[in-house]
């Protein structure tokens, strides 16, 4: 299976793109989080508002070192109770019966086991923690050393579908920092076999079928912001897999396929809707700090 999907984003470079990663890591630096919540929410009205409707920061937290180094710990919560109150109910229903359920923990780190990244999410909660410096993520002991191009990610997740919990644990992928002139992002390598938690009657199957998407050289992402002379910069999505035809499978896609037909209809284009709104009240935010565009 291999899927290409590209958004074009404008005329922003993916240096451009690196930068504001960069500018939002120093910006927490030295700030407690008093000050970080009225900046966002003085600069963003409308885009707090907007993104309101789902989310709310509850926590921000910053722990300056000894190092020069600060500590950064973010929790989110999402509120489907605000998005039936503002007229998206079907987007609602859906994350009440799919997100809410599930779960799942990441961290970023090197080969040696030194992290640099972690979050995790369960019951509609967020929380992501980094250590932050000179607008770098680096190590979250010791020495502030910046994190490097060649990492791993460590990572769990579970969902609930109808009434079967799946999932995989011991997720070890390769990540990989792509820093090219002209494309920056991440690039993902997966070939290790998770350990696998599946209905009592779907692991009994459970041999060659999963493991052969790990195999010669592993399954892939890569995402992206990319940028060429004369063409719109986008955000390039690429995947590739390969999968072996079993009943295992066949089960699961028939559970995945189940959670696509539930999104399909009402609460996509409700999904769109609120996005769309979204972003549209965070460029009108943006244009009256900068101006509109050509206008500066």
């Amino acid at each position: 299976w291999t899927t290409d999907v590209d958004f074009a984003v404008g005329r922003m470079t993916a240096a451009d793109a690196a930068s504001v990663v960069g500018s939002l890591l120093r910006a927490v630096e030295g700030r407690d989080g008093a000050a970080l919540r009225a900046d966002y929410r003085g600069a963003f009205p409308r885009g707090s508002a907007a993104m309101g409707r789902l989310f709310s920061i509850d926590t921000v937290r910053t722990t300056p070192d000894a190092a020069g180094a600060t500590t950064v710990e973010l929790s989110i919560s999402l509120h489907p109770e605000r998005l039936r109150a503002a007229s998206f109910r079907a987007f609602a229903s859906y994350i009440d019966k799919y997100v809410t359920p599930a779960r799942y923990r990441l961290a970023v780190t090197d080969r040696a086991g030194m992290r640099y990244f972690t979050t995790a999410a369960a019951r509609n909660r967020l929380t992501l923690r980094a250590r932050v410096k000179d607008g770098r993520l680096v190590a979250f002991t010791g020495p502030p050393t910046p994190m490097p191009d060649g990492l791993l990610l460590r990572s769990e997740a579970f969902a609930k579908f109808g009434f079967f919990t799946v999932g995989a644990s011991d997720m070890v992928s390769e990540l990989t920092i792509v820093r090219a002139p002209s494309e920056r992002g991440w690039h993902l390598r997966f070939n290790r076999e998770p350990r696998w938690h599946l209905p009592l009657a779907a692991a009994t199957f459970l041999k060659t079928p999963l493991r052969r998407p790990f195999a010669d050289g592993g399954a892939m992402l890569r995402l992206t912001v990319r940028d060429a002379p004369g063409a719109p910069t986008v955000i390039a999505r690429h995947t590739r897999t390969a999968v072996q035809e079993s009943a295992v499978l066949r089960f699961l896609g028939s559970l995945g396929s189940t959670a696509l037909n539930d999104f399909a209809g009402k609460s996509e284009e409700e999904e769109n809707r609120f996005w769309a709104e979204a972003f549209q009240a965070m460029r009108a935010d943006a244009e009256a700090i900068t101006g509109p565009p050509g206008g500066r």
